[in-house]
């Protein structure tokens, strides 16, 4: 794995000393998110893909659609304004990106995560008052 090479790169190159923790939570949304490495009021979520895949991002040098949502959700969990990504390769440069926080986009991610909720307590209910399930749908 070259997680850990990437962090010990990171840490050369920007100077921030970085730790590996869990899993972490919000309590209150019950939803939760392992970052990569943390530091001081933020984090670093790595990424380590092939050489082609490596340039690209490269090339682009934005956060790939495909994270974008990861990181944005990481922040939201973690009540940080932003996150580190990081691109890995060793063979070639990294690419190290420092992204805000997207409001609209968290506001998006938090209204789904409300609708899956309020769906399951429905169908916990519907279960428990069959007597399928002994369960308080809203303890969900």
């Amino acid at each position: 794995e070259l997680e850990s090479e990437a962090a010990q790169a990171y840490e050369f190159i920007t100077e921030k000393e970085t730790s590996k923790i869990g899993f972490v939570t919000d309590d209150k949304m019950k939803i939760g998110c392992s970052p990569d490495r943390v530091f001081e009021k933020s984090g670093l979520e790595i990424k380590s893909p092939s050489h082609a895949v490596h340039m690209k991002y490269l090339i682009k040098n934005e956060v790939p659609p495909e994270y974008w949502g990861q990181v944005q959700f990481t922040m939201h969990v973690m009540g940080c304004d932003s996150w580190d990504f990081m691109s890995y390769h060793p063979d070639l440069p990294p690419l190290i990106l420092c992204v805000g926080r997207d409001e609209e986009y968290i506001e998006k991610i938090t209204e789904g995560i409300e609708r899956f909720y309020e769906m399951m307590r429905e169908k916990v209910s519907v279960l428990s008052e069959r007597g399928v399930i002994d369960f308080d749908a809203n303890d969900l």
